[in-house]
Parts: C-alpha cells; sequence; structure tokens
C-alpha cells in the first residue's frame, strides 16, 4: 500500500524515472536468469552428455573377436600336453578325526502295528 500512495504523489518524471529505473533492473535480471540458463545446460551436458570416449564402429568390433584368429601363427607347433597320472588322497578332517574313537551304539524302535498307518491315509474320501 506504501508504493501506491506513493505512485500517486509523484509527478510525471519522478514516474518516468522509475519506469526507467525498472526496465533496467528488469534488462539486467533478464541477463542474468539467461546466463544461469545457459550454465546450467552446460553443467546438464557435461554431467549426462556424451563422453569422449566413443564406441567402436562395427567393423572394429568384429575385429575384436577375430582376433585370435589374426595373431594366429600356423607355422609354428602347439604345444604338448600334459596329463596328471597320480590322484590326490582326500584329507580326513579334524571333526572326522576326533568322532573315529567313539563308540557306535545302534538302537531300534519298533512301533506296533497301529501306530505304523499314517493319519492322511485313515480318512475316508467323502
Amino acid at each position: 500500500m506504501n508504493t501506491a500512495k506513493s505512485i500517486a504523489t509523484m509527478t510525471i518524471e519522478e514516474l518516468r524515472e522509475r519506469c526507467a529505473q525498472l526496465e533496467q533492473q528488469v534488462a539486467e535480471l533478464t541477463a542474468k536468469l539467461n546466463w544461469f540458463m545457459e550454465q546450467f545446460r552446460l553443467s546438464k551436458k557435461r554431467q549426462f552428455g556424451s563422453s569422449s570416449e566413443r564406441t567402436c564402429t562395427p567393423q572394429e568390433q568384429l575385429l575384436l573377436f577375430n582376433e585370435a584368429e589374426a595373431e594366429a601363427r600356423p607355422e609354428k607347433s602347439e604345444p604338448d600336453l600334459e596329463t596328471i597320472t597320480y590322484q590326490r588322497r582326500k584329507t580326513r578332517t579334524r571333526r572326522e578325526m576326533n568322532l573315529e574313537d567313539l563308540p557306535v551304539e545302534v538302537v531300534e524302535h519298533r512301533l506296533p502295528e497301529e501306530e505304523r498307518v499314517c493319519q492322511s491315509s485313515r480318512r475316508s474320501l467323502t
């Protein structure tokens, strides 16, 4: 409200001066906004844009898979393969060594004939 009262009491020259100041301020703020938008765009391009490490063309990629064939020397003989003729025995674990000397006790339990039948087989299908 204070601005409205002061505008009402201003003369035409003061109003023109005020208008010129506001237009200059708008121009400065627009220039700053454009600069910040450009900086933001450049930072996003730097962050998410294409990098300097370009991928190879498809022909170069195919050469990668043919590298073994391209580097092969047919005049050189292949080395002889060695065969392993022995097998190592599996070592016993510490637990097997500790349980080896313990006595073994076998306990057998016999169920009566009635208890040998499963509960699911006693049900009737109705």
